[in-house]
């Protein structure tokens, strides 16, 4: 009985430790994945993005982070031109069958739906807002027609 016990023991601090050696090998891997930092902090794209989009610097229109467009949360979000910009994490089938969805859903909605890879944002940012400066450009005219 006591063997069991301390067996027992052994195991479920055994599973503890390798439990807590992947997340933190987890955490390395998701922080060295962005391949950017500032000081000690990794910049995500989505962060990197917002930097681009705050404060009406995108053509002068104001866009709003992480919204609520029912039933989704977007990453974001011109209201005024019914324009949503969302980034994605990699080319996962199954996630790109959601985001397909997703994005035909709120199109039948009225929004223009853009969609990045976030490697995209973290490699090429220029050419990402080269394409958002011209998808709102053109945006703009459609609505105000």
């Amino acid at each position: 009985m006591m063997t069991q016990i301390m067996t027992e023991t052994l195991i479920e601090t055994n599973v503890e430790a390798k439990s807590k050696s992947k997340a933190k090998a987890i955490e390395q891997i998701d922080q060295s994945d962005s391949g950017h930092t500032v000081g000690s902090h990794p910049i995500d794209a989505q962060g990197k993005l917002w930097e681009m989009l705050r404060n009406k610097q995108l053509n002068g229109f104001a866009f709003i982070r992480q919204v609520l467009v029912e039933p989704f949360i977007v990453d974001f979000a011109c209201i005024e031109l019914k324009f949503i910009v969302e980034l994605d994490g990699g080319p996962h089938t199954e996630q790109q069958y959601y985001d397909r969805r997703r994005s035909e859903y709120l199109r039948n909605q009225g929004y223009l739906v853009v969609r990045f890879f976030n490697a995209e944002v973290l490699s090429s940012m220029a050419k990402v807002a080269d394409t958002l400066r011209q998808a709102v450009e053109q945006r703009s005219k459609e609505v105000s027609m």
